[in-house]
């Protein structure tokens, strides 16, 4: 038979005076170790409803580098490579079937026969060659367009309207054109503006006339008895006896002086011949005309008119030494 239970110190001390649960090493083991048991008395921290309400620390707000935050918007991070290694640009994309078709479409709208007129062929003449720069005769749409800009001004024309005069000098489609394939383009084309122009012309007055026509012909076709007769007009005499209108004294009647009556003038002719030839010649000294000849002579012709003949014997003889009458005189006796 076993005999009583031994009893340490604690549990005797537990045993003498205390109501306390005995802690035997086993029970301590036991009253320590985690229950896993769903049917253990001491609470579990696995349910959520049991577990003790803890007051949260704030999270502090995310630092980032420059780096990491150039990444996460999307710019490129600052490279440390040498510039060998640098990321090549990327590559140039090739421009949208819309935009190509505004271009077509902005060209399409434009007035070559404008266009054409404000280019001038002599300047073009000598711009040709001078934008010919491969030397081929012929002229791609980049070099017709600085030629353009370099002879007529660089906002003269607009890319729609270069790229209009172009297509227009090469209808098949070709990349390049010649001086004589532009000269052509620009005859033909202000030749069918000046049709089209005259055809408009000519539209505009049929149009004109459709709406002038019908006014005239009822016009014409008013017979007369429709029309109202003319005012009967009172005769002149009549307006004396009517009281309404006031008596008007008669204007008076101005009268300018008649011209002087002057006697007839003396014809050139009479004087002429009632001039003694004889005694003007004696008053003229032959070396004195001698000497005076060659000096009234003008024309260097040897001979003398008779504004010079008259101007010789003034100078020589005086000035009213001879009157016109006696100088015309003596030069009809000196040529009958």
């Amino acid at each position: 038979a076993a005999g009583p239970p031994q009893l340490t110190p604690v549990s005797a001390a537990v045993a003498v005076g205390s109501s306390a649960p005995i802690l035997t090493p086993v029970n301590v083991a036991v009253a320590t170790a985690p229950a896993t048991s769903p049917c253990s008395s001491h609470p579990s921290y696995d349910e959520p409803h049991m577990r003790p309400h803890m007051s949260r620390a704030q999270t502090p707000p995310l630092v980032m580098s420059p780096e990491l935050a150039a990444q996460v918007r999307g710019a490129p991070i600052p490279s440390t490579l040498s510039p060998a290694m640098v990321t090549p640009p990327p590559m140039a994309v090739a421009p949208s079937e819309g935009t190509v078709a505004a271009a077509v479409m902005a060209a399409s709208s434009v007035d070559v026969a404008s266009v054409f007129a404000k280019i001038d062929d002599a300047t073009i003449l000598g711009a040709f060659s001078d934008a010919d720069a491969d030397g081929g005769g012929e002229l791609d749409i980049e070099e017709f367009g600085e030629m353009l800009s370099s002879s007529l001004g660089e906002d003269t024309f607009t890319d729609a309207e270069v790229l209009s005069v172009f297509d227009a000098c090469c209808p098949d489609g070709a990349e390049a054109i010649t001086l004589n394939q532009f000269l052509t383009a620009k005859r033909r084309v202000m030749k069918q503006a000046t049709a089209l122009l005259k055809a408009q012309m000519r539209k505009d007055a049929s149009a004109i006339q459709q709406r002038v026509s019908p006014l005239e012909a009822a016009h014409v076709r008013t017979p007369p008895a429709m029309l109202p007769p003319p005012p009967v007009l009172p005769p002149p005499e009549s307006a004396a006896k009517r009281p309404f209108l006031p008596e008007q004294s008669p204007s008076p009647v101005l009268s300018l002086p008649s011209p002087p009556v002057l006697p007839p003038p003396e014809s050139v002719l009479a004087r002429v011949a009632a001039v003694d030839v004889a005694a003007v010649f004696a008053r003229i000294d032959e070396a004195t005309i001698l000497r005076a000849f060659a000096d009234a002579e003008a024309d260097g012709g040897g001979g003398l008119d008779v504004d010079e003949f008259g101007s010789m014997l003034r100078v020589v003889l005086g000035l009213n030494a001879f009157t016109d009458a006696e100088v015309l005189s003596v030069f009809d006796a000196c040529c009958p």
